[in-house]
């Protein structure tokens, strides 16, 4: 510390004495140090009304530093509840600050325990930025009640916007809740400086979903960190990105950095590109956002829905050692009407991979995918074993679970959807940036089926024509 010089009036330094020695302050000096952070900042640190009337617990003195602590948490409590919209399922507020009392994290959770002890994993879902905040806003919605729920951003408005068991507002001191801006560097100090909080948040968890739009400030940053913490923690971290549309070279370059970071730190990583879903004139932009937030917040929560309930054509392991070892991955989606008299085989043409990865003809290490019935399909368990065995053909091994759903919504009383991970392919970061935007529909319906030879399981063609119209 240094020392201040400073000339009062006698009667100024009568009054300091009183007023030091009436608020229980230590020493004339303290008391001054007080004042001076007072008028520092924008309104008063402390209410020292409050301290006096706390200071004493029953018939116990506390400490003077302890209740100047306890009057100081109030205060950021308060601001934290005046920041977020009301939400009945919360239960309390933490904060992050620093040594000078500002503000830097506002985090708003029940902070409960994740699951119960009888299930198989405990599981988090956390949303990175304004693309992440959605898909694991989209997974609480689905009140599946597997696991928590966790959305990060510096948009307040954008958190209000979603819910989740647990909202945090990054870097509040800094961009004012208003959002980053595309400042990586400034979002990754603050998720520096608030590591105790987001270590709080992720908990003791077995597997932790890290779900982020890549190429703006607050994902770009902080999922990559989000993702380190959890496998420092011991958890399963199993990534999802999305990439950003063509239109802004400067998104596009913040995008592969942030991916370089996320890759280093995920145990199974799936790279989607929004381009690649609006490149079908017949989907708006807005649609081709929300078929990629509804297919990833469905993938995820049938995991989580079924986290014991896989079943393996090899080695006996379970889900969480399956992710540990995804390593880079293609996600897929497709839904199959059996009313139509689809099959996979012939569906396979149409199965939407959200990424610019060529895997034609190369066969995946594992398959970890999910089978989701509508209440109405015929001898589901008949029809998806038919699947599955289509599927064998493209996959050394196959991971998988089923389902059938009664109350409709997630699928069509007829339909069958098959949604998961194909990993283990040999695939470059560039990969998922260097291949051209075209949607697996148009490449398909630009040729019959006896032109090209589908590859079950990936909505690949191992044809040299495919590979033309694809680059």
């Amino acid at each position: 510390m240094e020392p201040l010089n400073v000339r009062v009036p006698e009667p100024l330094l009568d009054e300091i004495d009183k007023k030091e020695e009436a608020r229980g302050f230590g020493s004339r000096s303290e008391f001054v140090r007080e004042l001076l952070r007072d008028g520092i900042d924008a309104e008063p640190r402390l209410d020292h009304n409050q301290i006096q009337a706390e200071a004493t617990e029953g018939e116990e003195t506390l400490p003077l530093e302890e209740v100047r602590d306890r009057v100081e948490v109030d205060r950021m409590s308060l601001e934290a509840r005046e920041t977020f919209d009301s939400n009945d399922a919360v239960g309390r507020m933490i904060v992050g600050g620093n040594s000078l009392g500002e503000v830097s994290t506002l985090v708003e959770s029940d902070l409960g325990t994740l699951l119960d002890e009888d299930d198989d994993a405990d599981i988090l879902v956390a949303g990175c930025g304004g693309g992440g905040v959605r898909i694991a806003s989209e997974v609480y919605q689905r009140n599946d009640d597997t696991g928590q729920t966790a959305i990060i951003d510096t948009d307040i408005t954008h958190l209000n916007a979603n819910a989740a068991d647990t909202r945090a507002v990054l870097a509040k001191d800094k961009f004012d809740g208003q959002g980053a801006d595309g400042d990586v560097e400034t979002v990754r100090k603050a998720v520096d400086n608030s590591r105790p909080v987001i270590r709080q948040m992720i908990g003791d968890a077995d597997l932790v979903f890290v779900v982020a739009g890549l190429g703006g400030g607050t994902g770009t940053a902080v999922a990559p960190e989000l993702a380190k913490m959890a496998q420092e923690s011991g958890a399963v971290t199993v990534s999802l990105a999305t990439l950003p549309f063509r239109t802004d070279d400067s998104k596009v370059i913040r995008a592969r950095n942030g991916l370089e970071r996320l890759d280093a730190v995920s145990d199974t990583l799936a790279v989607l590109d929004a381009d690649r879903v609006s490149a079908d004139p017949a989907v708006s932009m807005s649609e081709a956002l929300c078929r990629i937030n509804n297919n990833i917040a469905h993938l995820i929560s049938s995991i989580c829905l079924d986290i014991g309930q896989f079943y393996t054509t090899e080695k006996a392991e379970s889900l969480l050692e399956k992710l540990s070892n995804g390593n880079r991955s293609v996600l897929l989606d497709s839904t199959i009407d059996t009313a139509l008299g689809e099959t996979y085989d012939e569906l396979s043409d149409r199965l939407l991979q959200y990424t610019n990865v060529d895997i034609e003809s190369r066969r995946a290490d594992q398959a970890l995918l999910t089978f989701t019935a509508g209440p109405e399909v015929d001898s589901p368990s008949g029809r998806i074993d038919s699947i599955i065995s289509s599927i064998s053909d493209s996959a050394r091994e196959l991971v998988w679970s089923s389902r059938v759903v009664i109350q409709p919504g997630t699928v069509e009383k007829t339909e069958i959807r098959v949604t998961g991970f194909l990993t283990g392919f040999d695939i470059e970061l560039d990969d998922f940036f260097d291949r051209e935007s075209v949607p697996c529909e148009e490449t398909a319906s630009s040729r019959t089926e006896s032109e090209i030879d589908i590859l079950p399981g990936t909505g690949s063609s191992s044809s040299d024509s495919t590979k033309t119209v694809a680059d």
